[in-house]
């Protein structure tokens, strides 16, 4: 009998912390490029925004699994030549933005060590879908460039993208359930953002560094 009830407590302590769960917001600032970029020529990085709602569930006192729901602004600046359609002379150099905004779920899977001071590491598998594309150009006038830029909606690209991801970093909780944290993101697309009306035959893919902050809530400890 006591065997039995010594049974029972374990389960019920092991149910009790399977049910960890938190759920938090998190946002941040991410530089993107695109990698085999060989027929762009010389592309530069691109400032974005991502960030999102979080979900965890903690299976265990060290691993979890979860899922976020993101909105990442991706995109690559590239360098074009461009001629001034009010005169002649030769063509000039201008820089072109080029964005693609994406709503993508992060599937993760991680290790967490650490109560009050705490540090996790995690990998994930990120699909996502196109939101919208535009290339941003310098718009000219009679007198030569001016500073304010004309958007173009960019329709050709594919609509779906997945990406593997790679995540490190650490936080500190401030209550029994809220905490903050802070992490650096690697995220690099295993599927070509570019098709048969998007730069024909070539093959580019999307990569993105990002930093962010974040607020957890713990629904049940």
């Amino acid at each position: 009998m006591k065997k039995t009830l010594s049974v029972l407590l374990l389960m019920a302590a092991c149910s009790a912390n399977a049910q960890t769960q938190r759920i938090g917001l998190k946002a941040g600032f991410s530089r993107t490029d695109v990698s085999g970029t060989d027929w762009l020529g010389t592309t530069m990085l691109k400032n974005g925004f991502s960030g999102g709602l979080t979900y965890e569930y903690c299976f265990s006192k060290y691993f979890f699994a979860g899922a976020e729901l993101q909105y990442q602004q991706r995109g690559y600046l590239s360098t074009i030549g461009v001629s001034n359609p009010y005169g002649p002379g030769r063509p000039v150099s201008v820089t072109a933005t080029h964005r693609y905004d994406y709503l993508a779920l992060p599937l993760k899977a991680g290790f967490r060590y650490g109560n009050k001071l705490f540090g996790f590491v995690s990998l994930a598998a990120v699909p996502a879908l196109l939101a919208k594309g535009s290339v941003s150009l310098p718009a000219w006038e009679a007198d030569g460039i001016v500073t304010e830029k004309q958007s173009y909606k960019d329709e050709n690209a594919n609509g779906f993208d997945f990406a593997g991801l790679a995540e490190i970093g650490g936080g500190y909780r401030v209550s029994k359930r809220y905490a903050f944290n802070a992490a650096v993101s690697y995220q690099q697309s295993f599927t070509s953002f570019t098709n048969t009306r998007h730069y024909g035959s070539v093959s580019a893919k999307q990569e993105a560094l990002s930093f962010c902050i974040g607020l957890s809530y713990v629904l049940r400890d």
